[in-house]
């Protein structure tokens, strides 16, 4: 070999580092408009700011294939493959699949692989109907909001690939979770050609049509492609808020994992699709939270297609406004996420860079994402003048050809009636749009508020919960229990053999162990739900010594026949993870899946998940789910943030029968209201405020005949607090743990004519629950250890005064602007003059802002 030769090789190999890991900066046109034009002179800068980062080569490298290029036709073949209309990123990648990327790049210039003509004909025709929608939608409806996709309509043949190519494969079902732009052209195009009518017309309000209170660009559905093909293909519904909804496409499509996989069938039959704006996806912190359990076992989806639809611009703001990175993508490069990088003008370029995406993505199980650079030819929505902020973009944007007319031209060389065949397809198209809407609503509003079919019988039989008990506290040979886990060990079997109480952590244990024997599978998830925030669950035990096998689960071995159970410690996040659960039980709505807060405080990380989806979801799309919220609630002294669950925010949202609150005062409580969820016919979100100090409270456990004999009671009256009509003076209305407070005193002091009512269920109010004979007492209290703009008093005051006819007086700490008080002193006193007040006519108010009103 000649020094010219070696020279030669190392020149190439030197040029392809540099085209393979920095090709942005020789790019030619692969960016059509930038709202900062200083860009555009990055294509024209010199060879010395090229960079390399010494990568693994691919075939091209003359050592490895043992021949020579040309340093022409090298430079050629580099620029058509990285430097024309695609920029993959892929040098942070392992080699195996940086190589992999590059070669499957390479042999598409190389082998001058190029679409046929059907498929470019598909493609127009997929423009030609995403074009003629928007312009259909515009004209008749002027002014009415849609979100157009006007500028990008390269994403609607995305979409069409990524689901042809899927049909062809074995995945069985695809979850697309995006936000609202172009949410109304794909669902017509794309999922439901056939409801196209139905949705045009629904943009004139006839709500005979939908039943819904929802927009019509929130809307989702699951339908079939067609009667021969399996595969499934579901939107799923979505709020504005932008990025909530991927979470939940991704719990939905590990749900759907879950019930499919079989020996046969193995990961990757289910296809997560999410779409994503430019400036949503740097400046939505639920992203990055989801990218980070992506690839964590129990959130793993085995690669996601994320396609970021790259109008560069978010609302009126500028990409250098909107992200301290490069490209918006960049976070993707956290999880070995390969990155192209498409002009969105180019739809050959974009179908081939999507086949190669979802090869992939099933060769690796790995997450791919698809940046579609295009433009938005409208403003943030239809009423919108963006001309005003963005003067330069938008003047180059009205002089720019729809794509579906550049893409026309294209092919006219190849196809010389493509001319007549776009005509014909817009049309036909156009007609169907002007047909008539069906007479019967295609989306039913589902009635899931129905009262409560429950067909949990009594738990009548003691030697069954016995027997789950012994099966809870067997432990294998060889396995040492921590010391301070011997005594709960302990305390079970003492309930087995003298039917003594038991305490909280054994009551949700057993009724685990009572919905699994019954085949029902849990999933129970939160941060440190294995152990419990306050070391009351140990789900999942831990051997001491180095014999035997590292950690056991009872609750996994109960039976051979029993449901799965999965107890998960969850990253530190509250949002994404909820939003995760949320999915997952909309579809596994046989399952338990309960998602359990560190402390209840922490659940307004959350509040957009619970005020737009858990709340609401039922009344706007007909969207039952049947997800449990653990929120750690009491007010202990413990401050602002270790609280409260700030259960005002709650009642304040509880309507029309759409979720359960409750608040369990003893273990045997616990136990009913999971078998009573577990057993529900109609299902409904739950919430339990859950008990923090009374975990040790023994006062609060439960005999073995309270979960043998009664139901979940809504609302409790003590028989030794029952007192007679005619002697009763003073009603004491309350919820939670400030019972045994009360109880307490009462106790202490021999207070008589006075009754207390402990409410276990906040919503739906338990009217008939409350006993007619409170009706004749002289004084009705409402007492509560939380502020008084907080806590229960504002929901239960008008339904009490119904009930009772008598006027409600508030009693306990005055309103304020924090949930609880941080010093422990004060918060003795103030817990005193509660409980003082609550008795006591005499006293008023106080230093510490309690009073009776």
């Amino acid at each position: 070999m000649t020094d010219s030769s070696i020279d030669s090789i190392k020149y190439i190999g030197l040029l392809y580092r540099k085209y393979a890991d920095n090709p942005q900066l020789i790019a030619g046109s692969w960016s059509i408009y930038f709202s900062d034009v200083s860009k555009l002179y990055i294509a024209s800068r010199p060879l010395e700011l090229f960079r390399g980062f010494n990568n693994t080569l691919s075939f091209l490298e003359p050592l490895n294939n043992k021949s020579l290029f040309p340093n022409v036709l090298a430079l050629s073949l580099l620029r058509c493959s990285y430097c024309h209309s695609i920029y993959p990123e892929v040098s942070h990648l392992k080699p195996i699949k940086r190589v992999w990327i590059w070669r499957g790049l390479e042999r598409t210039v190389l082998n001058n692989l190029s679409l046929n003509l059907d498929v470019k004909k598909s493609i127009l025709y997929m423009l030609t109907k995403a074009y003629v929608l928007e312009n259909h939608l515009a004209n008749t409806y002027v002014g009415q909001k849609r979100f157009s996709i006007e500028g990008s309509e390269t994403v609607v043949v995305l979409l069409n690939t990524l689901i042809s190519l899927a049909s062809k494969s074995k995945i069985t079902d695809i979850v697309v979770g995006m936000a609202h732009r172009g949410r109304l052209n794909i669902l017509i195009n794309i999922y439901h050609e056939a409801t196209a009518s139905l949705y045009v017309h629904s943009l004139q309000h006839k709500e005979s049509y939908i039943q819904s209170f929802d927009v019509k660009y929130h809307f989702g559905c699951v339908v079939r492609l067609d009667h021969k093909s399996s595969l499934k293909l579901t939107m799923v519904y979505n709020p504005s808020h932008l990025e909530t909804v991927n979470p939940i496409a991704e719990g939905i499509s590990k749900a759907k994992l879950d019930i499919i996989n079989t020996p046969k069938k193995k990961n990757g039959y289910v296809l997560p699709i999410q779409i994503h704006g430019d400036a949503a996806i740097t400046g939505q912190g639920t992203v990055v939270e989801a990218l980070n359990y992506s690839g964590i076992k129990q959130y793993r989806t085995y690669g996601t297609i994320h396609i970021v639809i790259n109008n560069q611009i978010g609302f009126t703001t500028q990409p250098k406004e909107t992200r301290s990175a490069t490209f918006c993508t960049d976070q993707f490069k956290t999880i070995e996420t390969p990155v192209f990088h498409v002009d969105g003008n180019n739809p050959d370029s974009v179908v081939l860079i999507t086949k190669l995406a979802l090869m992939f993505r099933m060769k690796f199980l790995n997450s791919v994402v698809l940046d579609i650079i295009a433009f938005r030819r409208l403003g943030h929505n239809e009423q919108d003048t963006p001309d005003i902020t963005q003067p330069l973009m938008y003047s180059s944007i009205k002089t720019h050809n729809p794509i579906s007319l550049d893409y026309l031209r294209h092919i006219s060389n190849e196809e010389p009636s493509a001319t007549a065949i776009y005509l014909k397809a817009r049309d036909h198209y156009l007609a169907s749009l002007d047909e008539q809407p069906p007479t019967q609503p295609l989306i039913r509003k589902t009635h899931i508020f129905k009262s409560f079919r429950v067909n949990n019988s009594c738990i009548s039989l003691t030697e069954e919960l016995k027997w789950l008990l012994d099966k809870l506290v067997r432990i294998p040979q060889l396995f040492r229990v921590h010391p301070l886990l011997k005594r709960t060990t302990l305390n079970r079997r003492l309930v087995i053999e003298t039917s003594t109480s038991l305490d909280w952590c054994s009551s949700e244990h057993l009724a685990y162990a009572l919905v699994l024997n019954k085949g029902i599978p849990i999933r129970l998830s939160g941060q440190d739900v294995t152990r419990g925030t306050f070391m009351h669950r140990n789900a999942v035990l831990y051997n001491q010594s180095i014999q035997g096998i590292p950690a056991y689960a009872p609750l996994q071995n109960i039976s051979s026949l029993q449901g799965r159970i999965h107890v998960i410690n969850t990253p530190l996040s509250e949002g994404s993870i909820l939003g995760f659960e949320y999915g997952y039980a909309l579809v596994k709505t046989y399952a338990m899946v309960i998602w359990e807060a560190q402390f209840g405080d922490f659940i307004n990380c959350a509040q957009v998940l619970v005020d737009q989806l858990i709340a609401s979801g039922g009344s706007k799309w007909g969207q039952a789910s049947n997800i449990v919220l653990y929120l750690p609630h009491g007010q202990e002294g413990q401050g602002s943030e270790h609280s409260s669950a700030r259960l005002e925010r709650l009642l304040q949202l509880s309507s029309s029968n759409n979720i359960t609150v409750v608040h369990p005062t003893s273990s045997a409580q616990l136990f009913h209201i999971i078998l009573e969820q577990a057993s529900r016919k109609v299902k409904r979100p739950l919430t339990i405020l859950t008990p923090k100090s009374l975990l040790r409270l023994k006062a609060s456990w439960s005999t073995i005949s309270d979960f043998t004999s009664n139901r979940f009671r809504k609302a409790i009256v003590e028989e030794q607090f029952n007192v007679r009509a005619e002697h009763l003076r003073r009603l004491l209305v309350c919820s939670g743990k400030i019972y045994y407070q009360l109880a307490s005193y009462q106790h202490r002091f021999n207070i008589n004519r006075v009754s207390i009512i402990r409410l276990e269920q906040l919503y739906p109010f338990p009217n008939h629950c409350i006993p007619t004979q409170y009706r004749t007492a002289c004084e009705v209290l409402n007492v509560q250890d939380e502020p008084k703009n907080q806590g229960i008093w504002q929901h239960i005051e008008p339904y009490v005064r119904y009930v009772v006819k008598n006027r409600v007086v508030y009693c306990g700490a005055q309103s304020s602007d924090s949930t609880a008080l941080g010093f422990d002193v004060e918060f003795r006193i103030q817990k005193h003059f509660v409980t003082s007040n609550a008795y006591n006519v005499r006293l008023k108010r106080n230093n510490y802002g309690c009073y009776r009103d």
